[in-house]
C-alpha cells in the first residue's frame, strides 16, 4: 500500500488526513508552523451561505456549511472559530430579505455596532449585515 503525504494542517488537510486514516491508509500530515496556523486559524467568517446564485446554489452552500461543521467536530485540535461575517456590499436590505426568505440567519447591524465587533473596521455609515457561520 502506498503512503500518503498531506501538506498543510488546516481544516482541509486535517479532514483529508482523518478521513484517509479512518479508511486504513498510511497518512502523514505535515505543517510548517502548527495546526491551523494559516487561513483556517486566522479567520473563518467566509464559510457561510450568504452569497448565492439561486435557491439550489444556496441549498448546496448550506449543505457544505453542515459538512464543515461535521469536520470541525471531528477535528477539535484544528479549533475553528465560527464567528460569522459582516457584509455591506450592494443592497443590504434586499440581500437580508432574500436570505430571510430562505430561512438563513442574518442580522442587520448598525455601523456603530459593527465597529464594536471589529474595532479596526472602517465600515460605511449605513447598515451592515451579520451572517452566522
Amino acid at each position: 500500500m502506498s503512503r500518503i503525504l498531506i501538506i498543510g494542517a488546516g481544516i482541509i488537510g486535517a479532514a483529508l488526513a482523518e478521513r484517509l486514516a479512518s479508511k486504513g491508509r498510511d497518512v502523514m500530515l505535515v505543517e510548517a508552523r502548527g495546526v491551523a496556523s494559516g487561513a483556517t486559524g486566522a479567520y473563518y467568517g467566509w464559510v457561510n451561505a450568504s452569497s448565492f446564485v439561486d435557491e439550489r446554489h444556496f441549498r448546496l452552500r448550506v449543505a457544505a456549511l453542515a459538512a464543515w461543521r461535521r469536520a470541525s467536530a471531528r477535528l477539535p485540535l484544528v479549533g475553528l472559530r465560527w464567528q460569522g461575517a459582516l457584509s455591506w456590499e450592494g443592497d443590504v436590505e434586499a440581500e437580508a430579505r432574500s436570505l430571510a426568505a430562505l430561512g438563513y440567519d442574518v442580522e442587520r447591524v448598525s455601523a456603530a455596532a459593527a465597529r464594536e465587533l471589529e474595532p479596526a473596521l472602517r465600515a460605511p455609515n449605513g447598515g451592515l449585515l451579520r451572517f452566522a457561520a
